[in-house]
């Protein structure tokens, strides 16, 4: 069955085309791009075709999508998704989805770790500020003012990092493996920030967070000290279910 979608625009050759528009027959594997032609582009012209088999590579960033030579810019997001796993083909889609889950495990994972690190640090200088800074004396580089404050530099600068890749493979997936896949991930993060939170505030979980880790599914044995209440890494293990489509 053949599908026509309307682009913004399509380069080719090094030129820019606007108002193109794309169509993809499946079962003959053809796809062809069009360029308006006449006074008012109400006419059509071939302007190229598009490489639509097993060795076809594209490359997709927001509504662009790349395909061999050509770079195409369609109508949003969603319909540059649908383009995309098309010329992929179901297998090498389903590839792309899992490869993207991955990322956002170690994202979100490296994430949890690098605020879990920060939240520590954040408890020990509330209970003995002096000791908390001589234990970081060890890896103090000198470039900011004491041990302490470059701590928490490093730990910053590594979340802006993680929360970046976080959000970039958190897009890619929302179209294609459903936004309900990806909300059952940003609900685990929001439960654990939660968590983490309270250990600086009360020293450990609100009873909403005790129900939020219930009903994602996860279990966790206990932490070494009791007040704390979740185990990080036992969670993050328990976790890896919610990274799939």
């Amino acid at each position: 069955m053949k599908k026509t979608y309307k682009l913004k625009t399509a380069e080719v050759a090094g030129q820019v085309h606007p108002n193109c528009s794309l169509d993809i027959d499946e079962e003959v594997r053809t796809a062809e791009v069009f360029r308006p032609t006449g006074l008012f582009g109400k006419n059509l012209a071939h302007l190229e075709n598009l490489p639509f088999d097993a060795t076809t590579t594209v490359q997709l960033q927001g509504a662009t999508i790349k395909c061999g030579s050509v770079t195409l810019v369609a109508g949003d997001e969603a319909m540059a998704k649908e383009i995309s796993n098309i010329l992929l083909g179901p297998s090498r889609a389903a590839e792309r989805s899992r490869a993207d889950f991955k990322g956002l495990q170690d994202s979100v994972y490296a994430f949890l770790r690098a605020r879990q690190r920060g939240i520590e640090f954040l408890v020990e200088l509330k209970n003995d500020p002096r000791q908390a800074s001589v234990q970081k004396v060890s890896t103090y580089t000198g470039k900011y003012e004491n041990p302490g404050v470059e701590h928490i530099e490093v730990v910053n600068a590594e979340l802006s990092g993680d929360y970046a890749r976080m959000g970039t493979f958190a897009g890619s997936l929302k179209e294609g493996a459903g936004r309900a896949a990806v909300e059952r991930v940003y609900a685990f993060v929001y439960a654990m920030c939660s968590w983490q939170d309270e250990l600086v505030r009360s020293g450990g979980p609100s009873k909403e967070t005790k129900t939020l880790v219930e009903e994602l599914g996860l279990q966790a044995k206990p932490e070494e000290e009791p007040k704390a209440g979740f185990d990080l890494e036992s969670l993050l293990q328990s976790a890896s279910q919610l990274f799939s489509p």
